[in-house]
């Protein structure tokens, strides 16, 4: 039996670790917020699709220094509601 047959030939450059590297954690994020904006029990409270997925504008509003105008029950940021 020839050792050569049994070989694959996995491809390690530079690029494929890097291509791997940043698709890895960018699929995470946009899979998360497809989870947040469509699946999660909390989907159906209302809100800017923006606080479904993240919680950078919050942060982005808090540095801004805007207040936030709230309704009856919003989604501030993915798992929180508030009253």
């Amino acid at each position: 039996m020839n050792n050569s047959s049994l070989h694959f030939a996995v491809p390690t450059t530079v690029p494929t670790i890097l291509a791997s590297v940043i698709l890895l954690p960018l699929s995470l994020l946009v899979s998360r917020g497809i989870y947040h904006l469509y699946f999660s029990p909390l989907s159906l409270i209302p809100g800017p699709w923006y606080a479904a997925v993240s919680d950078l504008w919050i942060i982005v509003h808090t540095l801004r220094c805007r207040k936030v105008r709230a309704t009856m029950v919003v989604r501030v940021v993915p798992g929180v509601r508030k009253f």
